[in-house]
C-alpha cells in the first residue's frame, strides 16, 4: 500500500483540464502525461482526434503529494 493510499487521495474517477492548473511548473510537468479527452469540472470534451488536454484527479494527488512529502 502506498502511503498516499493510507491518506486517501487515489481513487479518484475525476479528470481535470491542465488549464485549471495555475502552478506553471506543476501545469507543465502535468502536460507530459496528459491523456484525457473529457474534464469533470468544466464539462469540456473533444474527440480522440485532438490532442489530450486533462489528466486524472490520481495523477495530480500523486504530484502534489510527492512534493509535500519532499519539502516536509
Amino acid at each position: 500500500m502506498e502511503e498516499s493510499d493510507f491518506y486517501g487521495i487515489s481513487g479518484m474517477k475525476e479528470t481535470v483540464c491542465l488549464s485549471h492548473i495555475t502552478d506553471g511548473v506543476l501545469r507543465d510537468a502535468l502536460g507530459e502525461v496528459a491523456d484525457q479527452f473529457e474534464c469533470s469540472f468544466c464539462q469540456r470534451t473533444s474527440g480522440r482526434s485532438e490532442e489530450p488536454f486533462a489528466v486524472a484527479m490520481d495523477e495530480l494527488g500523486s504530484r502534489v503529494w510527492d512534493v509535500v512529502t519532499w519539502l516536509y
